[in-house]
């Protein structure tokens, strides 16, 4: 009885560890979503660096309210509802990538935003940009790996996408805050800018190899 549960639980893990190891093997064969997915890590640990410092320019430097963010979020919020559907629609007519590479541009704009800014009602276009962008990235990330995915295997693309998800969003607030004190605000924002614009050059390199692929 032992031997059978200890033979079935090596299975298990023979089982697992091949799945693994498949997973990591699409990044090596296919092409556009290895660029998707460095896209996904680059923009995306620069834009959660900048979220993470967001709130403390807010306090230290403009003095927010609690009115005020509550006014930031309910803006946010709003325009995150009304892109939804505009999203949809665009998506069905120019595909998820470039719905993806778009959206990530539009994220860009934040970090600038907060650079410029002066008072709170600056944050306005910021948070604007957030809930429009926000949601055109939530729609597209999830077809962009039904698009590039092969028949049969979305799972594991899928599992590789949450786990690069899972490091950067791990990893990035445990660097924003020494960024900051060696750098300051404004450097760190445009940190972020520089890691973000990048992220959306991988964005479009991801496109053009999709296309490519099928050419």
């Amino acid at each position: 009885m032992k031997e059978s549960s200890a033979l079935e639980a090596q299975q298990v893990r023979l089982c697992a560890l091949g799945f693994w190891l498949q997973t990591m093997a699409i990044l090596k064969h296919n092409h556009g979503f290895l660029w998707f997915a460095a896209s996904v890590m680059t923009y995306g640990f620069g834009n959660l660096v900048a979220f993470t410092i967001y709130p403390l320019y807010q306090v230290d430097r403009l003095n927010v309210t609690n009115v005020q963010v509550a006014t930031l979020t309910n803006t946010c919020s709003i325009c995150s509802i009304i892109a939804f559907a505009y999203w949809g629609h665009f998506m069905d007519r120019h595909g998820a990538l470039w719905t993806a590479l778009v959206n990530i541009l539009l994220q860009c704009l934040m970090p600038i935003v907060y650079f410029f800014s002066g008072a709170w009602w600056h944050l306005v276009p910021a948070a604007v940009v957030q809930g429009i962008a926000g949601a055109g990235i939530e729609l597209a990330y999830l077809n962009v790996i039904l698009t590039l995915a092969e028949e049969g295997k979305e799972a594991q693309y899928q599992a590789l996408h949450s786990m690069l998800l899972g490091i950067r969003g791990t990893l990035a607030p445990f660097v924003a805050v020494p960024l900051l004190g060696m750098v300051g605000f404004h450097a760190s924002f445009l940190i972020c800018l520089s890691l973000m614009l990048l992220g959306a050059y991988m964005q479009a390199v991801s496109l053009r190899a999709y296309r490519r692929r099928g050419v």
